[in-house]
């Protein structure tokens, strides 16, 4: 399967067509700092457990933001190679390596001008994340086995279900990274701490519903009932629900 996916350009008309419908008190504070992160071209980190959909979060602040008549662009880190990944990201030339048979346009050219979502950014290795330290600190990119650098406008939004700072300490992520990616902070909460944004169980169909949703396979879900979105929290200096 491909981990990687490149999204329509989402406008506020579609963001209106599909807004978020919450439940719980926690979700709805939730949403009101995930469209204030949305005002700023800041880049934010969004934490929290596997299938509590972080994503949705990622996409509704790209579709809430000045950015939304460009691309969002979606990257799971998980699994991919080293070198895969930085040619997803940063593209190559054809000949640049075995298997380069025609030249590849990266993701952050991609979302140039909209927003790049980097999924289990946690799963980097290190030399990954100095690439992409390097990308947020100049905004140029460079394709592998190429001498052309360009400049890139691009708004990224990582994610992960990790604790990053333990990662830190234990020297598998860069702490100058993380400074970098967590200018605002957005927690998603587990679903059994938002017991009123589970579907309330009637028929079978419903009860399946409910089954799946609770056990945090909110992608599921979403893709059945595209109306009903769920985010996360946190403004820029960690203020948690």
């Amino acid at each position: 399967q491909d981990r990687t996916s490149l999204v329509a350009p989402l406008s506020r008309g579609s963001l209106k067509l599909a807004a978020p419908i919450v439940a719980s008190a926690q979700m709805r504070e939730v949403l009101r700092f995930a469209e204030r992160a949305a005002s700023s071209d800041a880049k934010v980190l969004i934490t929290g457990e596997t299938g509590v959909g972080k994503d949705v979060v990622a996409s509704h602040i790209h579709c809430s933001s000045n950015r939304n008549a460009a691309g969002y662009v979606a990257v799971n880190c998980a699994g991919v190679t080293e070198s895969l990944l930085e040619s997803e990201l940063f593209g190559h030339v054809k000949g640049s390596f075995t298997g380069a048979f025609r030249d590849k346009v990266g993701k952050l050219l991609l979302a140039n001008g909209g927003t790049l979502f980097l999924d289990e950014v946690g799963e980097m290795s290190l030399r990954m994340q100095g690439l992409l330290l390097r990308f947020l600190e100049n905004g140029e990119i460079q394709s592998v086995g190429s001498d052309a650098v360009r400049q890139v406008d691009v708004r990224v939004v990582a994610a992960t279900n990790k604790d990053l700072r333990e990662l830190v300490r234990s020297g598998q992520f860069r702490e100058d990274l993380l400074y970098r990616l967590q200018v605002i902070h957005i927690h998603v909460p587990p679903l059994r701490e938002r017991r009123d944004d589970i579907l309330d169980g009637g028929d079978g169909a419903d009860r399946h519903e409910r089954e799946h949703y609770e056990a945090g396979n909110i992608q599921q879900h979403l893709a059945r009932q595209p109306a009903r979105q769920v985010s996360g929290l946190d403004g820029g200096v960690n203020s948690h629900v």
